[in-house]
C-alpha cells in the first residue's frame, strides 16, 4: 500500500552511505532541500558503521541505519550473506518508508541504495538516482531501469538510457563552495613554503601514504620554495607511521585521517595529489588547485581510472597510475616539478582547474527535484 504523500511538505528519503563520496552530496542536497521548503522531512538510510550515524547526528538527520553488506569483490559466500540480508533489509526500509511518507527517494548508489530502492519501487515512489563517476556504479546500473530521473556530472557520459538524464555535476557544501568563489590562490613567493595537499578520499589511498613521503622528498630536493605538507591518510589508517616517514626525510608535514573543515585545507594548498573520487575532483576543481591524480587501483570497477582520464580531458591535469609510479617512481615527479617550478604553468593549470563545470549543481538538481515531485504528484 503507497503511503499517503502530503503536498504542501515535499518530503525526501535519501539512500546513501559507506563512504563520503557518497554521503557529503546526500547531505549538502537535503541541507539545500530544507533551507528552500522548511517544512519538509529529509530522512537517510545508511549502512551501520559509526562514522555514518556520527556524521548525520552532526548535521541534524534523522537516519535509518540498514545492515548491508558489499558487493563487489566480496567472494562467494559473502555475495550469499548478502542476498540472504536483503528481503529483511527491504522490509526495514520499507517500514520507515511508510512511517516517513517520501514524496522521492534518491539514491546516491552504494550498496546501501538497493534495499532503500526496492522498498520504494515497490510501494510506487519514484525513484532518482546520483551518478557522479564517469561510469555507473554496479547498484546504480542495477537501478537505472527502474529510475523516474538519473542525475549525473560533468564526469559522466551520456548513459544512453531511455530513462530521463539531468547532467548537473557534483552538490558541494555552500560553506565549501563560498570560500572557493572569494579565494584566489597565489604562487608562493620566494621567501613563503609552498604548501601541499594529499588526500586519497576519505577511506584513504594506501598507495599515497606508502609513497607520497618518497614523492614529496624529490620535490623538496628539486624546488627553490621550502615545502609544506597536509596528508590526509583516510579514516581507517593510522597516521603515526606515515608521519614518520615525512619526520626520517626531514620533510614538514602534517598527518591526520580526515580533515573536518577541508574548505580550510584547500584555501591553503598550492598542490595537491590526490585519488579520483569524484567528489575530490570537483572540490578540487572549485579551488583551482593544480592537481597531480593519481586513481586508486582497487577501485570497484577501476572507476577511478575513468574518471582521472574525463577530468584530465577537461582540465589538463596530469594523472600517473600506482602501476606506473611503482615502475618509474623518479617519472612519476616530473608533471609535479614541471608545474611548480614555473610559475606561469603552474597559473594555466589553476585556471583549467577553475574552468571545470559544476558550481551551480546544487540548484539544479533542487529544480529538478522539485519540477518531478510536481510532475509525479499533479492530478491528471
Amino acid at each position: 500500500m503507497p503511503p499517503t504523500h502530503s503536498h504542501t511538505t515535499p518530503s525526501i528519503a535519501f539512500a546513501a552511505g559507506w563512504t563520503a563520496g557518497h554521503i557529503v552530496p546526500a547531505i549538502t542536497l537535503a541541507h539545500a532541500w530544507q533551507n528552500r521548503f522548511p517544512n519538509s522531512n529529509t530522512h537517510f538510510f545508511t549502512g551501520t558503521f559509526p562514522w555514518e550515524q556520527q556524521i548525520l547526528e552532526q548535521h541534524g538527520f534523522p537516519n535509518t541505519p540498514i545492515n548491508v553488506l558489499p558487493w563487489k569483490n566480496q567472494s562467494l559466500a559473502r555475495k550469499l550473506l548478502c542476498l540472504a540480508r536483503l528481503p529483511k533489509n527491504t522490509r526495514t526500509a520499507q517500514h520507515s518508508l511508510q512511517t516517513i511518507a517520501p514524496k522521492l527517494v534518491f539514491s546516491c548508489g552504494g550498496f546501501v541504495s538497493i534495499p532503500a530502492t526496492l522498498a520504494a519501487k515497490k510501494m510506487g515512489i519514484p525513484i532518482v538516482i546520483f551518478e557522479p563517476n564517469a561510469i555507473f556504479g554496479a547498484a546504480n546500473q542495477r537501478l537505472a531501469p527502474d529510475a523516474a530521473l538519473i542525475i549525473t556530472s560533468s564526469l559522466t557520459p551520456n548513459p544512453n538510457s531511455t530513462v530521463k538524464t539531468l547532467a548537473a555535476g557534483v552538490p558541494l557544501p555552500q560553506s565549501l563552495l563560498d570560500q572557493a568563489q572569494s579565494h584566489q590562490t597565489q604562487f608562493p613567493k620566494p621567501n613563503e613554503p609552498l604548501n601541499v595537499l594529499v588526500t586519497g578520499g576519505s577511506l584513504g589511498s594506501g598507495f599515497l601514504n606508502q609513497n607520497t613521503p618518497a614523492l614529496t622528498a624529490t620535490l623538496a630536493k628539486h624546488l627553490s620554495h621550502s615545502l609544506k605538507i597536509t596528508h590526509l591518510a583516510g579514516r581507517k589508517s593510522d597516521p603515526q607511521p606515515i608521519l614518520t616517514e615525512y619526520q626520517k626525510l626531514d620533510l614538514d608535514a602534517e598527518v591526520l585521517p580526515y580533515h573536518h573543515q577541508i574548505e580550510d585545507a584547500y584555501a591553503a594548498t598550492h598542490f595537491a595529489i590526490s585519488s579520483a573520487g569524484a567528489n575530490s575532483l570537483h572540490e578540487l576543481a572549485a579551488f583551482g588547485i593544480p592537481t597531480l591524480i593519481v586513481p586508486l587501483a582497487g577501485a570497484a570497477d577501476d572507476h577511478q581510472s575513468s574518471n582521472a582520464r574525463a577530468f584530465s580531458n577537461i582540465t589538463k591535469a596530469p594523472v600517473t597510475t600506482e602501476a606506473e609510479w611503482s615502475r618509474d617512481p623518479a617519472a612519476a615527479s616530473k608533471p609535479a616539478l614541471t608545474l611548480l617550478e614555473d610559475p606561469a604553468r603552474w597559473t594555466e593549470a589553476a585556471q583549467n582547474m577553475r574552468a571545470f563545470p559544476n558550481l551551480d549543481a546544487t540548484n539544479k538538481m533542487i529544480e529538478a527535484l522539485r519540477d518531478l515531485i510536481a510532475q509525479e504528484y499533479t492530478p491528471a
